[in-house]
């Protein structure tokens, strides 16, 4: 796998959007664990261990870059779906 590749997650929101603006550039992997991005606002939240195993698939040069990538944004707790649809309708 391409060092650094931003996966996307098929369903939006289910794990999770960017708290300032409700979206999600895809995640990274960092061994078992997966790390969903906002490039917009440089935030980042835990997803999960082991939920993908594309992670499989990569190497521990592949982990290396991405943990220097995440290490540029800001831990944070995520918006749900549900969260922005309720913010949105009252």
């Amino acid at each position: 796998m391409s060092a650094g590749l931003i996966l996307k997650f098929p369903v939006p929101g289910k794990l999770g959007d960017c708290p300032k603006c409700g979206r999600n550039d895809g995640f990274l992997n960092l061994y078992k664990s997966h790390w969903f991005i906002c490039k917009r606002h440089k935030v980042k939240w835990y997803a999960g261990y082991d939920l993908f195993p594309g992670w499989q698939d990569e190497t521990e040069e592949d982990w290396k870059r991405n943990e220097k990538i995440l290490s540029q944004y800001q831990e944070v707790r995520p918006k749900y779906r549900q969260q922005w649809e309720k913010r949105r309708d009252g």
